[in-house]
């Protein structure tokens, strides 16, 4: 996928930096489910805090939520329907 992205860069020719591709390892949340941890919000509450978007303390990573619950793709998954949204 990075050779692809560094072709994709390459063809474009718009004077664009690739360093970065060698870093990348996907475009989704690296956890199951796509939950977000607390610490992974954190860092952003913190970066707003210290920009002065946020007082310190106004928002917590705990009071916050990334996540929408997906359809089920098997049926054995808890016994549900897979066509029924998670509980």
């Amino acid at each position: 996928m990075r050779a692809r992205f560094d072709k994709i860069i390459a063809e474009r020719k718009r004077n664009e930096d690739a360093s970065s591709i060698k870093y990348w390892k996907s475009t989704g949340v690296a956890s199951k489910g796509g939950v977000i941890s607390d610490a992974e919000i954190q860092v952003w509450i913190d970066w707003l805090e210290k920009d002065g978007l946020f007082k310190p303390g106004q928002v917590k990573a705990s009071d916050t939520t990334t996540f929408v619950p997906a359809r089920r793709r098997r049926p054995d998954d808890l016994g549900q329907n897979p066509y029924r949204a998670s509980p």
